[in-house]
């Protein structure tokens, strides 16, 4: 297989990651979207691992960022 071949399985693989997220989401599984975003994404999944046990309230003011605010907004 060569590099393009392995680039393409990657995003495809990708894709369909993100689309059972979304279904999830869609069906009222929104850990769905969670699950793929740390196997995806490094750093968010880092940022759950910092904040698990945590109230959104802790984790938003040790990141310097108003909750109320952002509540507002969701």
């Amino acid at each position: 297989m060569g590099l393009m071949d392995q680039f393409k399985t990657q995003q495809q693989s990708q894709l369909v990651d993100r689309v059972r997220a979304v279904k999830g989401m869609a069906q009222g599984n929104p850990s769905a979207l969670m699950q793929t975003l740390m196997q995806t994404n490094p750093r968010f999944a880092q940022f759950v691992a910092q904040n698990q046990g945590k109230t959104p309230e802790q984790a938003f003011r040790e990141h310097g960022l108003d909750y109320s605010q952002i509540a507002g907004l969701l």
